[in-house]
């Protein structure tokens, strides 16, 4: 799902990793299993807020 970030006129900016949990905004991107075992990671701490 994408979020438009910036309307204004014909110009919109459409952002798809960002979430937006109760005013707080998280950029959410799946890390690439080529360096996924260089970077553990627990459940629920891949990511990061804004």
């Amino acid at each position: 799902m994408a979020i438009a970030l910036i309307q204004y006129g014909a110009l919109r900016v459409d952002v798809k990793y960002l979430q937006n949990r109760r005013g707080l905004w998280y950029f959410r991107r799946r890390i690439p299993a080529d360096v996924r075992p260089k970077y553990p990671l627990e459940k629920g701490s891949s990511s990061s807020g804004l």
